[in-house]
């Protein structure tokens, strides 16, 4: 979640505007004919399948990919073995963490790619910020309506107060100084960085463990849309990743149907199991698209068996609540971001103290399943490999 203290005086202006602007309305999510289009399996046959699906979503697995990438256990990418520090935009901390997703994409048989750049931006007069950026995109082909496409995405970098580069910049310090650690490149990084502490567990290991395991799990099963999985960098920096992504999309981006963005699953110190779906207001043009969105979910809760294990909580967005999303919402494509409950946020996100020790695995692994129930239904199942 990006909680920049310095940029998000700068931004927060445009934000505002954002939050309830008026978009093109050719992004039109269609759900019309979502229960009625005729696939190979009945809909009977259809909801019994999904339910085994996720049924199938594993707390193990989660804990494992999340304390991967969280640091709390030893991750391996290429011929390097390493313990993640942080996964702070443009370090070579982040570029392992990269590279973890990139091959674990790419053993399920999906197409991968990175998408990588340089945004300059001057953020005051005199102060030029250089954000480096490498997403990873990997795609699920749908087989009747391969052109229409279901993002499933999260942020992958993390931070911690005072060590973005916006923060560098105003402490007068050098932001070139994070593109490079001093690491041992034998074999084995030792401690992974040399720089600080910003583990990111629940902001937002917990988002992209989540991405993983589904893409683990949806890339066993046809669908008739495509299902796309990005992991976008430079969150916690203004949003550089997505809005890049964003802007390369040019037509295709009436494609996408929906966007479901994950961001901070795994806290609940309340010991009520709810969650959020964050939507715009409802001057946005695609404010009835999110809400149909919103409505997969609470289905979603229903008809798999969840009801009882959560509840969903539907919500406004803030300026506190403004992830990834925001670059689709800006483009006009109607995108949602799930999240913990915002009644009960973590504390320790944007800290060091964002530790995989404060997760609630047990919470954050219903959450999953209900997404991932969500997501086969928006992509429209048709049958198993």
């Amino acid at each position: 979640m990006h909680k920049n203290i310095s940029r998000f005086l700068i931004v927060s202006l445009n934000v505002c505007m954002l939050l309830s602007t008026t978009a093109c309305s050719s992004h039109q999510a269609d759900f019309s004919n979502q229960e009625t289009v005729k696939t190979e399996v009945s809909t009977e046959e259809k909801v019994v399948t999904i339910q085994e699906l996720v049924d199938s979503v594993s707390q193990s697995k989660l804990a494992d990919y999340t304390a991967k990438l969280s640091g709390k256990t030893e991750i391996a990418a290429g011929d390097y073995t390493t313990t993640l520090a942080n996964r702070i935009t443009g370090s070579e901390s982040y570029e392992l963490a990269a590279q973890y997703v990139y091959e674990f994409l790419e053993s399920l048989g999906l197409e991968v790619k990175y998408q990588s750049g340089i945004k300059e931006e001057s953020i005051i007069e005199g102060m030029t910020i250089t954000y480096p950026y490498k997403n990873v995109i990997a795609e699920k082909k749908g087989t009747t309506h391969p052109e229409e496409v279901v993002v499933l995405c999260a942020h992958l970098d993390s931070t911690a107060v005072g060590l973005s580069r916006v923060d560098a910049a105003f402490s007068e310090m050098d932001a070139e100084s994070f593109d490079s650690d001093e690491s041992d490149m034998s074999g084995k990084l030792e401690g992974g960085s040399t720089m600080e502490h910003a583990p990111g567990a629940d902001d937002n290991a917990t988002g992209c463990a989540a991405v993983l395991h589904m893409a683990e799990l949806l890339s066993q099963y046809e669908f008739e849309r495509s299902i796309r999985f990005c992991f976008f960098d430079a969150e916690e920096e203004g949003f550089i990743g997505s809005t890049a992504y964003v802007e390369s999309l040019g037509d295709a981006a009436d494609n996408i149907k929906a966007v479901i963005n994950l961001d901070m699953l795994g806290w609940d110190s309340d010991g009520e199991p709810n969650f959020s779906i964050v939507t715009q207001f409802d001057q946005a043009e695609t404010y009835e698209a999110q809400q149909e969105i919103s409505r997969v979910f609470e289905k979603a809760v229903s008809n798999y068996g969840l009801s009882e294990a959560v509840t969903i909580k539907n919500v406004t967005a803030s300026l506190e609540l403004i992830s990834d999303q925001i670059s689709f919402w800006n483009a006009g494509i109607p995108a949602v971001l799930i999240m913990e409950d915002t009644a009960d946020l973590n504390p320790n996100a944007n800290m060091k103290e964002d530790d995989f020790k404060n997760l609630n695995l047990e919470y954050y692994t219903d959450v999953v399943k209900v997404i991932t129930g969500a997501v086969a239904d928006l992509a429209k199942y048709t049958f198993q490999q």
